[in-house]
């Protein structure tokens, strides 16, 4: 069966609810591992899912088959550089937006974490699964993020602003 990576907000009502989900996909035959600040996994209520702590988890590419997560950028980034597709439950502040670029680069899909229901999630990991446009464009944004230059290249484009005075538009031949 598939192998799902469940990184949720450390707090009660969001962990427990993607923790109800995790449980069922267990109970599928899957493997899901939660992946979140090490003082989170006392919050953990269902001994067959997994743990690891943030900056311990080594997922290679490939080994995931989907990540289940908030949709903050680096969770995005790093699932996307690891070429693994994602269910985006956007929260708050940006990640509505992000969710909303992941969905649209093809890379995922995207639900409201209040409104969803189990039928509706169980729907969205099924297409993730089962249509192979995902696992094509997340490795192809994540190349694409390896690409960009990091934070020597947010380091250039901040120093040709400040010289400048306009913006980066494109990348410097």
């Amino acid at each position: 069966m598939s192998h799902f990576a469940v990184i949720a907000p450390p707090f009660a009502g969001h962990f427990w609810a993607l923790e109800a989900l995790a449980e069922c996909l267990i109970m599928r035959g899957h493997r899901v591992t939660f992946v979140q600040q090490e003082d989170a996994r006392a919050l953990l209520r269902q001994p067959q899912v997994e743990f690891a702590a943030l900056g311990q988890a080594s997922h290679p590419p490939g080994s995931l088959a989907t990540v289940i997560a908030h949709a903050g950028l680096n969770t995005v980034l790093d699932a996307l550089v690891a070429g693994t597709p994602m269910l985006a439950l956007p929260i708050a502040f940006d990640q509505p937006a992000i969710a909303a670029r992941v969905v649209y680069a093809g890379a995922g899909l995207r639900a409201s974490p209040l409104l969803a229901r189990r039928s509706t999630l169980r729907r969205l990991l099924r297409r993730l699964l089962d249509e192979p446009a995902f696992a094509e464009h997340a490795p192809r944004i994540g190349a694409e993020a390896r690409q960009a230059g990091g934070a020597e290249r947010a380091a250039d484009i901040v120093e040709a602003v400040l010289k400048s005075g306009r913006p980066v538009l494109h990348a410097a031949a």
